[in-house]
């Protein structure tokens, strides 16, 4: 018997696979990313391996745990920085569910998203990019996974170290990354509400809009180009802790990529 619904879930699929397909093969701008080479899993304060490969300047970049919170268990932080790259595969769709198939991303960015996870559990820290030269041109700054009642707060300085006005910066995408994801019981289609993004002088602020564990979200933020930009800094409040060592990925965390910027406008 024929299902007209199925007919039509199929038909988007192929729709969108076909789009998808069309987009990446159109992608001349890959940005040029920072990266984390053999970065692994790192708890507490700790400078991460980290380089940029055709951008601008050398980069630093720096974790800071606020050396309080630990596992539920009690043995060591439970606040962690983690690489954690996504990668576009075509074609993209219900049968073939991925945490990259978004694609204005993958269009203005590349079909690879070199991602940190900021894990803070349910505290408080603060991830750095202090960049060795002041920085004339625009970079983008992407959050993603801003859920589950998270707190995200970005500042940004010159090299005097004076407080750069936030409202100068802007925000030019934002989105759900996976337009479908395996759950592991059903693939679904639910898109992954973005956060709700404040403006100031003093820091851009993103607070999710409610507690549900979506993972996926993603706003793109553009630095000014009048402002000499030496550093930015990340600072993250989660709610959720981690039992134990082995089970870190329940702790709150987001993830944060730097790059060049796209040619978003």
């Amino acid at each position: 018997m024929f299902n007209e619904n199925g007919a039509m879930r199929i038909l988007s699929s192929i729709i969108f696979c076909c789009l998808v397909f069309l987009v990446c093969s159109e992608v001349s701008n890959a940005q040029s990313f920072v990266e984390y080479p053999n970065h692994r899993s790192t708890f507490d304060t700790h400078e991460l391996n980290s380089s940029w490969d055709g951008g601008p300047t050398d980069v630093t970049v720096t974790f800071t745990s606020d050396g309080e919170t630990a596992h539920e268990d009690g043995v060591g932080s439970s606040q962690r920085t983690a690489r954690n790259t996504q990668n576009f595969v075509a074609p993209a769709g219900a049968g073939n569910p991925q945490n990259l198939d978004d694609t204005l991303v993958v269009n203005n960015y590349g079909p690879r998203l070199p991602i940190i996870q900021q894990m803070s559990a349910n505290g408080t820290s603060v991830l750095t990019y202090a960049f060795a030269a002041p920085l004339g041109d625009s970079i983008d700054l992407i959050i993603t996974d801003v859920d589950n009642s998270d707190d995200v707060s970005v500042k940004a300085y010159d090299a005097g170290n004076n407080l750069l006005d936030m409202s100068q910066w802007a925000l030019i995408a934002e989105g759900d990354l996976s337009n479908f994801k395996d759950t592991q019981n059903d693939f679904s289609d639910i898109k992954a509400p973005t956060p709700t993004t404040t403006f100031g002088v003093d820091q851009i602020s993103l607070t999710a809009v409610d507690d549900t564990n979506y993972n996926r979200s993603y706003s793109i933020f553009r630095s000014s180009v009048d402002q000499q930009l030496s550093r930015i800094e990340i600072t993250f409040i989660g709610q959720q802790n981690s039992p134990a060592r082995d089970l870190p990925n329940t702790g709150s965390h987001i993830y944060v990529a730097v790059s060049t910027a796209s040619t978003i406008p």
